[in-house]
C-alpha cells in the first residue's frame, strides 16, 4: 500500500496505512540499531542523559523497536543522534522519514475518530430501532392479548348457545318421544 499519498484512502484503510508506516518506521530503526552495533537501550538511555537533549526512556525504545507507537522528532533524531553521532546526512533522512509517518498518523488518527463516531451514532441508532421493536411488540402482544380474550369470551358465547341448543332439542325430543308414546298407546288402546 502506498502511503506517500493519502488522498482518496477510506479511513479503514488509513488506519492499515499508519500500521504499515509504523513497522516500516520501527524496522527501520532496528536495522539501523544492529547495523550501529545494537548498544543496548541503557546505554543509549545513558548517553541522551549526558547529552541533555531529548531523554531516551528504555520503555519508550522498546515501544518504538516494535512499533507500538510513533516517536517525538525530538526523540527520533536524538536516537539517530545516539546511534550515529557524526552523520548529518542521516539525521535528514529520518526527518523525512518521521515526517511522512507523522503525516500518517495524523490522518489514521482523524480517521478512527470519525469511525468511532460513526460506530456510536450506528449503536444509537441500533438502540432507538430496538426500543422500536419493543414497542411494537409490547403492542401487537397486547392486540393478541386482546384477540385471544375476545376469541376466548366468543367461544365461552359459543359453548352456551351449543349447550342451550342441546338442551332445547333434548327437551324437543323428549317431548317428542313422549307424544309418540301417548298416540302410540292410545292406538294399541283403540
Amino acid at each position: 500500500m502506498a502511503t506517500d499519498d493519502l488522498s482518496g484512502l477510506s479511513d479503514e484503510e488509513l488506519l492499515m496505512a499508519r500500521d504499515q508506516v509504523l513497522e516500516e518506521f520501527s524496522t527501520a530503526l532496528e536495522i539501523l540499531h544492529i547495523s550501529c552495533g545494537a548498544p543496548p537501550k541503557l546505554t543509549l538511555k545513558k548517553r541522551a542523559e549526558k547529552a541533555g537533549r531529548c531523554p531516551l526512556p528504555t520503555s519508550t525504545l522498546s515501544e518504538v523497536f516494535n512499533g507500538k507507537k510513533l516517536p517525538s522528532f525530538d526523540f527520533t533524531i536524538e536516537l539517530i543522534r545516539q546511534l550515529r553521532p557524526d552523520d548529518a546526512e542521516l539525521q535528514k533522512e529520518w526527518r523525512a522519514r518521521w515526517s511522512k509517518a507523522k503525516r500518517t498518523t495524523v490522518r489514521a488518527a482523524k480517521a478512527e475518530k470519525r469511525l468511532a463516531q460513526n460506530a456510536e451514532i450506528k449503536r444509537k441508532d441500533a438502540a432507538i430501532e430496538i426500543e422500536r421493536l419493543r414497542e411494537q411488540t409490547a403492542s401487537e402482544l397486547e392486540q393478541v392479548s386482546l384477540l385471544r380474550a375476545e376469541a376466548e369470551q366468543v367461544l365461552a358465547n359459543a359453548r352456551g348457545e351449543a349447550a342451550r341448543l342441546l338442551a332445547e332439542a333434548q327437551e324437543a325430543a323428549s317431548a317428542d318421544v313422549a307424544r309418540t308414546i301417548h298416540t302410540a298407546e292410545e292406538l294399541l288402546t283403540k
